[in-house]
């Protein structure tokens, strides 16, 4: 499931937490949970209204 919401966010653009469920076929409050614990360790932001993630650029610059 983590790694399903990595993929969608791996651009590094917004995306609404409603686009994230449906293209990962989980639920909101799901995706919504994992944003909050990227958010929190500093591997994403999180919009004012909670409701777009994204993740940081230094996350993405991780090598892989």
């Amino acid at each position: 499931m983590l790694d399903d919401v990595l993929v969608t966010l791996e651009d590094g653009e917004w995306h609404p937490l409603a686009e994230i469920a449906n293209q990962t076929g989980t639920s909101e409050e799901i995706v919504s949970r994992i944003a909050r614990f990227l958010s929190k360790y500093g591997f994403a932001d999180i919009d004012d209204d909670g409701k777009k993630v994204k993740l940081d650029p230094r996350f993405l610059e991780l090598p892989t």
